[in-house]
């Protein structure tokens, strides 16, 4: 923020306060201190993909662990679909765990005390501490865009705004 003053003709002063954009190092400066993987670097499509992504793992697991109680051969008698389904439910999981493992890792905002609860948590709960780990540090985490988008949305080549 910068404050402007000034003085008209009739000799009245007024005082402007207005946002003075970032030059290219002082924005490049703050990057260099961030991880290339964090909260604050996914855009809000790729925050809702996890999300719907987490929902989605979460609906699959019970209702694959369901099948094979209810009818232990019924999901490999499939034959290929069964293992493949049972393989991309595995697969989904595996990628999601290590998914909320880098966010927590290079979220700077946490001590090691916390980290290490909520990396016991993701171990023991799985996708039910993944989504309050989701809304209380990745969603409301601000939009801080890398280094080359922000230089392409001002160079006026990007869509939308940089954040405020």
């Amino acid at each position: 923020m910068q404050t402007f003053h000034s003085t008209d003709a009739r000799g009245l002063e007024t005082t402007s306060v207005r946002r003075v954009p970032l030059t290219f190092e002082e924005h490049a400066e703050d990057e260099d201190l961030r991880p290339e993987f964090c909260a604050e670097s996914m855009s809000w499509g790729m925050r809702f993909t996890v999300l719907m992504l987490t929902l989605l793992q979460m609906v699959l697991v019970p209702a694959t662990m369901l099948a094979v109680i209810v009818s232990p051969l019924g999901v490999l008698a499939m034959g290929v679909f069964g293992a493949l389904w049972i393989a991309g439910v595995v697969a989904l999981s595996w990628f999601l765990l290590m998914l909320f493992v880098a966010m927590l890792e290079n979220n700077a905002a946490l001590g090691a005390g916390e980290r290490r609860v909520w990396f016991v948590l993701f171990l023991m709960l799985g996708p039910a501490a993944w989504l309050p780990y989701f809304a209380l540090h990745v969603w409301q985490a601000p939009r801080v865009p890398h280094r080359e988008e922000w230089v392409r949305r001002r160079a006026g080549g990007g869509k939308g705004l940089l954040p405020r």
